[in-house]
């Protein structure tokens, strides 16, 4: 924030059958929508798969996953 980024939380449950995830799906296509990003980066498992497809159906144009370990 301090270097002029916008910061939004939205809280997801590692658990991906956690219906509180349905509501997270939802703020980030609300967000994607209102922004118009042109490039969503996404971190972790559940997170990461939401935040995709959200992009996707949003038609955000460049989608990066970074993988930090493997979760199994």
């Amino acid at each position: 924030r301090a270097e002029g980024y916008e910061v939004h939380t939205i809280p997801f449950s590692r658990n991906p059958l956690n219906l509180r995830n349905i509501a997270a799906y939802r703020a980030l296509r609300r967000l994607m929508q209102s922004r118009h990003y042109v490039m969503v980066h996404v971190h972790t498992p559940v997170a990461g798969f939401l935040g995709r497809l959200a992009a996707r159906r949003q038609g955000v144009p460049h989608i990066v996953y970074t993988a930090h370990g493997f979760h199994f």
